[in-house]
């Protein structure tokens, strides 16, 4: 826990410091403010502090689960940002999630049980390809397929729950590659083991 708690203080301060060192500000636009425009917002969204002093003060909004208003939308804050697209961002992910279990743990386990034939070798050469391959490459591949060739499911859009499978199959098949490998080597020293020997030896089938 004490890791996990440095580790976003430390991503906190990084991204903190990376968008107060970009080059322009959250104000500049093609037509010029007035100068006093420009100063009220400055002084509103505290940018005419010193920088310790504006990070003290994001610090301790974090602190409180508080985390300011947003710079690119005006007017809201960044905690209605999030909570307006965290619905979304959990069913996203609990779909992947399903995915990755659903063809993961099956296929490393039916791997595992035809060790060296065409079965554990096709999971092996998939679970290479599905992790080699950059998940925007994959989302790309999987539109292209289905959207586009086959037209079996829509592209885009929120139209209802066939317009969620390619995400899911996006986020979910890098992941279900991994689970098989993981549970494709857990089933082997398990199948490996004195029990199961011993149960063989007694006449227990495979």
């Amino acid at each position: 826990m004490l890791a996990w708690l440095l580790t976003v203080l430390a991503v906190h301060a990084a991204c903190f410091l990376l968008v107060r060192g970009a080059r322009g500000g959250p104000f500049d636009a093609e037509r010029e403010l007035p100068p006093e425009v420009e100063a009220a917002l400055r002084a509103e969204y505290r940018l005419d502090q010193p920088l310790a002093r504006q990070y003290g003060h994001a610090l301790g909004g974090l602190l409180r689960g508080d985390f300011g208003p947003s710079l690119r939308y005006r007017g809201v804050s960044v905690n209605q940002v999030i909570a307006d697209s965290l619905p979304l961002s959990l069913l996203l992910g609990a779909g992947g999630l399903a995915v990755a279990l659903l063809l993961g743990v099956p296929a490393g386990l039916y791997a595992a049980r035809r060790r060296g034939g065409a079965t554990d070798a096709a999971v092996r050469v998939a679970s290479s390809l599905a992790l080699a391959l950059p998940n925007f490459v994959l989302a790309g591949f999987l539109v292209l397929l289905f959207a586009f060739t086959l037209a079996w499911l829509p592209p885009a859009g929120l139209a209802g729950p066939r317009s969620l499978l390619l995400p899911w199959a996006s986020l979910g098949l890098p992941f279900a590659a991994q689970i098989a490998r993981l549970v494709r080597a857990g089933a082997l020293q398990a199948l490996a083991s004195e029990a199961v020997r011993a149960a063989r030896a007694r006449g227990v089938g495979a």
